[in-house]
């Protein structure tokens, strides 16, 4: 029936379409600052990861055997370029939001929420101030405000 391999088709890029998304937000959120081309990728489990979510993605998209526990088809390659062109896009523009951020922070324009304090005051529940440790990370992007809560720190 034609409507229900134009359903598959549809549901396979779809498929798709996720697995590259996934992958584009997982390297664009890699690092906070610092620009995918100096960094380098060094954590080789996450590579593993990238790699096998692609090959299981293509595996369930081109072996016919798992087509039917995966309700996928065989894409044609014009269909499974399309959704690289979302990851291109997508590392792209978070690089240049990360060069731009530099480039404020180097001028003193922007800063960014580095816990370079020993310690920060939280309001708990009750009201009452707690103590918290310094982060390990310089990468945290978030302020501490007094309900105890996050929020982002923009220009």
């Amino acid at each position: 029936d034609e409507q229900e391999h134009t359903v598959t088709m549809g549901k396979t890029i779809y498929y798709w379409t996720l697995v590259i998304g996934q992958i584009a937000a997982a390297v664009s959120t890699t690092t906070e600052r610092q620009s995918l081309l100096t960094y380098c990728f060094p954590n080789m489990m996450l590579d593993f990861a990238f790699v096998f979510e692609v090959v299981l993605g293509l595996v369930s998209i081109y072996c016919v055997f798992m087509h039917t526990p995966f309700d996928t088809a065989v894409l044609p390659m014009d269909l499974l370029l399309k959704p690289l062109l979302a990851l291109v896009s997508i590392v792209v523009i978070e690089e240049v939001r990360k060069a731009i951020f530099r480039a404020l922070e180097e001028q003193g324009k922007c800063g960014w929420c580095l816990d370079t304090d020993a310690g920060a005051t939280v309001a708990g529940s009750d009201g009452s101030g707690s103590e918290e440790s310094g982060s390990e990370s310089n990468e945290e992007e978030s302020e501490t405000i007094t309900d105890g809560g996050k929020r982002p720190l923009l220009c």
